[in-house]
């Protein structure tokens, strides 16, 4: 959490993910918990909280009682790897702010007609969930060409940039955003 506070220092608006075990929701008061540790910063204009596919599936109600819960303190879910493990079933009967698109199916999609057609559904059933759609493990232009046709909200992967620390993060935004103003 002590990003948090070096995030809200001056920074733009900033969507952020936090990847959790589905094990952590079994403790009621873990969400709670950490909602209340969140700063009440304008910088912070969406959190989501990713739980994988897989836990959607073992631990549906665990999952959409949290997405409830979490609901409240406007944090949404977002559910990883979709595509990957879960069916549709398993996210269709609770608020879901973001579905990821499993890289296996984003990479290639510019040239396989079968991925872009998956990625295509995805992208429909999203917006019939009202949910934010973030295309996972981007490597190639072209594949990043096709997301963005196909409307995804957003798109990660070693094509933006590597993991990094948070304080290079900011670095690197603050270089990006001085050359794009000049």
């Amino acid at each position: 959490m002590k990003d948090w506070t070096f995030f809200s220092r001056s920074r733009p608006p900033l969507d952020m993910t936090i990847n959790l075990p589905a094990g952590v929701l079994e403790d009621g008061a873990f969400i709670d918990r950490m909602c209340l540790q969140l700063p009440d910063h304008a910088a912070f204009a969406r959190l989501f909280v990713e739980i994988g596919s897989v836990d959607v599936r073992r631990n549906h109600a665990l999952v959409r009682a949290a997405a409830k819960q979490l609901e409240d303190y406007n944090v949404g879910i977002s559910v990883g790897d979709v595509m990957a493990e879960a069916s549709w079933v398993d996210v269709a009967d609770f608020p879901i702010a973001e579905l990821q698109i499993d890289g296996d199916f984003i990479n290639g999609c510019a040239d396989d007609r079968a991925k872009h057609t998956a990625c295509e559904m995805a992208v429909e059933i999203a917006k019939k969930l009202q949910a934010k759609t973030l295309a996972k493990n981007l490597e190639r232009t072209a594949d990043c060409r096709a997301v963005c046709q196909m409307d995804f909200d957003a798109g990660q992967g070693f094509l933006f940039a590597k993991p990094m620390e948070a304080n290079r993060l900011v670095r690197t935004m603050l270089r990006r955003r001085s050359a794009a103003i000049e």
